[in-house]
């Protein structure tokens, strides 16, 4: 019975969201206390396990929203694109069919030169 509600949960959480007819943050909230009110847990018991949920997913969702802000931020500015790509395009002499294996091979270079060396292969100027 509990899977079942669980199941639920996802879908109506999905669908409020698909169909618009709640924000993402109002849905977090209301959708689980519902189905967990629905599932014969009190209130309390309700409020107990959603902060005990906050408390394990809080780290995850800090790292998510320091990717998302560091990541928007350099693509606005161009930052990782334009360094890498010409880079990874002189290298491949401008093949547009080879521009991914360029991607690919700089993308390992810099993974084991920042792994390796410490410090940043893409912002070097060598």
């Amino acid at each position: 019975m509990l899977s079942l509600l669980g199941f639920l949960t996802i879908v109506v959480f999905l669908l409020l969201i698909i169909l618009k007819k709640l924000s993402v943050v109002t849905a977090l909230v209301i959708v689980p206390l519902v189905f967990g009110l629905l599932a014969g847990f009190n209130i309390k018991d309700v409020s107990v396990m959603m902060f005990d949920g906050i408390k394990q997913v809080a780290p995850t969702g800090i790292l998510l929203m320091f990717a998302v802000l560091y990541f928007g931020t350099m693509l606005d500015y161009n930052q990782d694109h334009s360094i890498c790509k010409r880079r990874s395009i002189e290298s491949d002499h401008g093949h547009r069919y080879s521009y991914h294996d360029g991607s690919f091979g700089w993308g390992w270079y810099s993974h084991l030169h920042d792994r390796y060396l410490g410090f940043p292969s893409c912002l070097s100027t060598t």
